[in-house]
């Protein structure tokens, strides 16, 4: 008859202290593995740019420089706290990132958004901007009306038909 709560306790099989050990060491490789797998996914998508076009959208490089005249220009026409969608001439999905990336940098008083949909279809419903800003081409839309001209491009105020 059991004295104590010792006594009652299972007995533990002789190899238990094994088994922890290859489940502590499965853990350990396991996260190993995962950490190892990540760190390869994230330098192959860190590298995935062309280093040539991301070094022409550095601050001083032309076509920085270019687009920051331009929005320069076109800030004066704009109120403060506005929402600005930017367009390009691009359908090409990295350079519209950098140019409203871009964007957003040198026209820092407006909250500006990149205008979905194509160059030839823009989604005007698809944000609620007060202004559009388009680079290097022009729009004809009804909704917009030009507020300025410039060689680069032109800014337009959204009309109320969406």
């Amino acid at each position: 008859m059991p004295t104590s709560p010792q006594d009652t306790a299972p007995a533990t099989p002789a190899g238990a202290g094994w088994r922890r050990a290859a489940a502590v060491a499965l853990l350990i490789w396991a996260g190993w593995a995962f950490a190892h797998a990540a760190s390869e996914i994230g330098r192959q998508s860190f590298h995935r740019s062309d280093p040539e076009a991301v070094a022409a959208w550095r601050l001083g490089e032309p076509r920085a420089a270019s687009l920051r005249t331009f929005l320069h220009t076109m800030a004066v026409y704009l109120p403060p706290d506005r929402v600005v969608a930017f367009s390009s001439e691009t359908d090409d999905f990295d350079q519209r990132f950098f140019l409203t990336l871009w964007s957003a940098y040198f026209l820092p008083r407006q909250r500006v958004v990149r205008l979905p949909g194509s160059v030839a279809e823009p989604d005007l419903a698809a944000v609620p901007a007060d202004y559009v800003i388009t680079y290097n081409y022009r729009l004809d839309l009804p909704q917009l009306e030009e507020v300025a001209r410039h060689p680069s491009g032109a800014l337009y105020r959204v009309g109320e038909e969406r």
